[in-house]
Order: structure tokens, then sequence, then C-alpha cells
């Protein structure tokens, strides 16, 4: 199939637009409405011209930031490319969110993506096989299902990384957010965790109270762009991790297996046009609920590991909830 030939899942409540190129999602919209909830382009091409974005795409083979393109693994010292200085992120420019994955299956409501990632790509070791899942389940989620295996040691930490926007237009100030969170990650400026592991409690941070994003910006020092340390009840069944809402439109709730949770606030998002409804977007267009590992594990002993051994499959859940 065409990298940008679009899918499309739907159920009573629910439709989906995804492609093979960075297995993306290109669309998502509850039926009847007339806005997405996502950011996007029109033209499916444009999504290869605006790779660096990431929208709706599927990230690895790590998401996030690893320090200055640098770890080791049962004493081989990676190199990895170094694509947004210092540091390397979300698997480098030629990552999983820019190659065309192969569609397996399809029906009505769920399709199927493989991936095969080659020994040494991106400075990462090992033979990976890539599965990805999106299926609408019970009328009102989206589910991924993320699975991979190895034939040497290696890092994997794999992403979701849509921008959502439940109103369709207009900027995310409005919107209202809870985090399930009691403790996050600080970081450097760069993004780069300092290793510290802070409590949320009285920092501007602290939202497992909904709140306002708009009054939380204006509350905290820094944009938002931090992952939230989620406790894992299960590494087979999702858990609620955030919840997202804004005037006159869905509720949406995130439920995932992963350890963490990215917050971003899109204050970086560039001044872009072809958007899907007409839309042109800028920063605040959209924010991010990224489900996933925590950034530069393989650097630091008391993260969560993001190591993949031969014997092991590498499964991760998360589920976008609609009401």
């Amino acid at each position: 199939m065409d990298a940008f030939g679009l899918i499309s899942l739907k159920s009573a409540y629910l439709q989906a637009t995804v492609m093979p190129f960075g297995a993306t999602l290109v669309d998502l919209r509850i039926k009847g409405a007339e806005k997405s909830l996502i950011l996007g382009w029109s033209n499916p091409e444009d999504y290869a011209a605006n790779s660096y974005v990431f929208a709706g795409a599927v990230v690895g083979r790590y998401a996030n930031r690893i320090a200055y393109g640098r770890a080791q693994i049962d004493g081989q010292n990676l190199e990895l490319e170094i694509n947004s200085p210092p540091h390397h992120s979300h698997g480098g420019n030629v990552g999983f969110s820019s190659q065309n994955w192969t569609l397996v299956s399809q029906t009505h409501s769920s399709v199927e993506f493989l991936l095969h990632s080659p020994d040494g790509a991106g400075g990462y070791p090992g033979n990976l096989d890539v599965r990805c899942v999106y299926e609408i389940v019970r009328d009102n989620i989206l589910r991924l299902v993320f699975e991979a295996k190895t034939d040497k040691p290696t890092f994997l930490n794999m992403c979701h990384h849509p921008y959502f926007n439940l109103k369709g237009q207009g900027d995310i100030h409005d919107h209202k957010l809870e985090i399930a969170a009691n403790h996050y990650l600080p970081h450097d400026g760069s993004v780069l965790p300092t290793g510290e592991i802070y409590p949320v409690a009285d920092t501007p941070f602290d939202f497992l109270q909904e709140r306002q994003v708009k009054s939380a910006e204006q509350s905290s020092p820094h944009s938002y762009n931090h992952t939230y340390a989620l406790a894992r009840k299960s590494r087979q069944v999702p858990h609620f991790a955030a919840r997202l809402s804004a005037p006159d439109s869905p509720v949406m709730e995130v439920w995932t297996t992963q350890t963490g949770l990215h917050f971003y606030n899109g204050y970086k998002i560039p001044n872009l046009g072809g958007g899907l409804d007409g839309r042109s977007y800028y920063p605040y267009s959209g924010l991010c609920l990224e489900a996933q590992n925590w950034p530069d594990a393989p650097n630091n002993e008391g993260f969560p590991s993001a190591k993949l051994l031969p014997n092991e499959t590498y499964r991760e859940v998360t589920e976008y909830k609609f009401y």
C-alpha cells in the first residue's frame, strides 16, 4: 500500500483515519462532528514535509531524550544521532515516525502495521520487529497496542504523538487537564531530565485535581514539556493516566500500561498552514499527552528500565476514551 494511503476505522461513535507513513493517526473525530480532535494536514504528503512535528505518529526506537546521544548496553557504547542538540530525541530523523510501515490486515474498526528496524539502525543494536495495532473498541475507545521483539539486547521506548484540541479550533488555553501522578521529572531546560523525581504538591506541575491549562501556564516558570511518573499498576491492563476536557466538547481520558506520561502544551508548534478542516497551526494550537517510558532511562539507574532482551516481548497499550 502507498505510504500515504488513508485507512478509515469506524464505530457508531468514533471515526479514525490512519496511514502507513509513521503508522500515523491522520484524523480523529466524533461521528457527525465538524471538527477533528487532533492536529494534522489535509494533504497526507505534508506529514513527510513536517515530520519534525511528529503529528499523530508512532515514535521510536526511543521516545523523548537520550543525553548527548550516548548510552551503554552490556558494555557496548552506543552513539546515537544528535537531532535535538545537544541530545538524541524521538529515535532520530529516520526513526519509526518517518518510516513506511507495512499494512498487514484491516477491518472496519482495526488495522495492523509491521515494521522491521535492522541491527544498527539509528545506532541501536538488534534486529527489531515491531507491531502496531489501532482498534476502536466499545464504540468510544481508540486503543493502540505496541509489540516488539529483538535478537540482541537493545533499548526500546515507543510512544504515540498526537496533538489534541478537543474544540477543533483556536488554542488549548481553555482546556482543563487532570494527570494521575504524584511526581514529575524536572529537566535542565533542554527537556533532559536532571535525574531527580519531584513531588507535584504545591508546584505548578500539580494536576491531581483538574484545572485549566492557561491558569497552569501562568503559574509556571516554564512551558510544559515534562514527564509525569505514573504508578503502573499492571504490565497488562491499562490504568487511568489523564483526563482532558474543553467547553462544548467531548471529554477524553488516557489509559495506559506505560510508566510515564509526557505533557507538552505545544508552545513550540511552528506556524503552519494546510491543516485539517482548513486550519492553520501556531504555538498552543494543540497539546500532547504522550504515554511512554521515562526520558533518558538508559542513563539513570533509578528510572524504569527501557532494556529489551531477546527472550522478551515488548508490549504496551494506550487507550483514548471519549465521552
